[in-house]
Parts: structure tokens; C-alpha cells; sequence
């Protein structure tokens, strides 16, 4: 259904990124968020419309790779990443986040309520 793909794509963008090296793995995260999104849009349409926030975040993972081999030494003449900028787009990344979260959460308890389970 999607499900699976949707909590491995989780996993990767939001876990494996604690170890900054590890921040690449938030590129192939977001594409299978976006996929399992897609998967799950027949069941309901508020993953279709999730599934369009999800793309955006694509631009957040590169910089967030970047700035993981710059802090792991890898890629030192991209220094300017930190500081400032870094600020920036971590105020800018955590509305976002907070919003596609929601949104996936949303899409789950409107699928749980036609399908009869409220409880969940």
C-alpha cells in the first residue's frame, strides 16, 4: 500500500541524518516519501496533495548533504553552508517539516475515519 515505504523514507530523512555524514541519506528519503505518498493517494486524496509538498523538500536534503560533508571535513570549500545561512534554513526546514508531518498525518486520519477506525 505504501505504508512501509512511507516509514523507511521517514526513517532515513529524519533518524540517519543525526550522524551528519549520514545527511545523504535524506535525498533517497524524500523520493521514497514522495513515492509512497503517490502510492497512497488512490486510498485517500490528501496524500496526493502531500505527496506535492513532499517534492519541494528535495532543495533541503541537497543542502543538507552538503553541509554534512562540509562538517564531517569532506568538503571544506563550502564553509560558507554553516554560520548564518545555517540558521536560516533551519528555522526554514523545521516549518516545513512541521507542515509535511502534519499533512501525512492528516491524510492518515481521514483514511482511518472512511475506513471505520477512529480509534487509531
Amino acid at each position: 500500500m505504501g505504508f512501509g515505504m512511507l516509514l523507511i523514507g521517514y526513517f532515513l530523512t529524519n533518524v540517519m541524518p543525526v550522524i551528519s555524514i549520514f545527511s545523504a541519506a535524506m535525498l533517497p528519503g524524500y523520493v521514497l516519501i514522495a513515492v509512497a505518498l503517490y502510492r497512497l493517494a488512490p486510498y485517500q486524496k490528501r496524500f496526493y496533495y502531500t505527496m506535492w509538498l513532499a517534492i519541494p523538500a528535495l532543495p533541503f536534503a541537497l543542502y543538507y548533504t552538503l553541509y554534512g560533508f562540509v562538517a564531517a571535513g569532506l568538503l571544506s570549500e563550502l564553509a560558507f553552508l554553516g554560520g548564518t545561512l545555517y540558521a536560516v534554513v533551519e528555522w526554514i526546514y523545521f516549518i516545513y517539516l512541521f507542515l509535511l508531518g502534519g499533512m501525512i498525518l492528516w491524510g492518515v486520519a481521514d483514511l482511518a475515519r472512511e475506513l471505520g477506525l477512529q480509534e487509531l
